[in-house]
């Protein structure tokens, strides 16, 4: 089944994140997102480059029904990285899949370092760019964005997004994106949808 939906992403697309783009450059989009609901596995004392199949798996194992309700729910895009930029902190991230909108009340995980959470409306830098991206590309592509936001005190560099959208096994055209929240940005802290 889930490769089904992987088939099923990489041809007819996977939902996203609704957004709209406020201003844009050649180098970025400023872009505005309404409040998103995730499922997120934290991971520690591993590179982003080391995060595995069976890590994938977990989070996987929740959209195929692995939850409390039993629910299966429709793969999404993107698969979202929490990434600090400082290296002594590049091993503790988290990842994320975000979870349809159509899903007001998401089930609870059954694996104990899953998560729920959700981040409210907030606008984002963005910079897109292709390729079977690695680390360093991921934090050349960052440093690239944060040297061309106009004003660095508008953005909160404490840390930054990497956003795949295509499966591992799509070797063209592929979509990444480095995500900087702006500041003024109104982000909820994430909270469980039971609090």
């Amino acid at each position: 089944m889930s490769f089904l939906k992987f088939m099923k992403g990489a041809f007819v697309g996977n939902e996203q994140p609704k957004y709209e783009v406020l201003s844009k450059t050649d180098d970025y989009e400023l872009r505005s997102y309404p409040a998103c609901q995730w499922v997120t596995l934290s991971i520690h004392d591993k590179t982003p480059d080391e995060f595995s199949r069976e890590d994938f798996r977990r989070l996987l194992d929740y959209i195929n029904g692995k939850n409390e309700g039993g629910v299966s729910i429709d793969m999404t895009a993107p698969v979202l990285f929490h990434v600090s930029p400082v290296e002594e902190k590049a091993k503790d991230y988290s990842v994320s899949f975000f979870l349809p909108a159509k899903l007001e009340s998401p089930p609870n995980p059954t694996d104990s370092d899953l998560e729920l959470s959700e981040t409210g409306a907030r606008e984002l830098y963005v910079r897109t760019f292709g390729g079977m991206a690695k680390d360093a590309d991921w934090k050349r592509e960052f440093e690239v964005l944060k040297s061309k936001i106009e004003n660095p005190d508008d953005v909160d560099l404490s840390e930054y997004h990497r956003a795949g959208y295509d499966p591992p096994f799509k070797p063209f055209n592929r979509r990444n994106e480095v995500w900087i929240i702006k500041k003024t940005s109104s982000m909820a802290e994430p909270q469980s949808p039971t609090d």
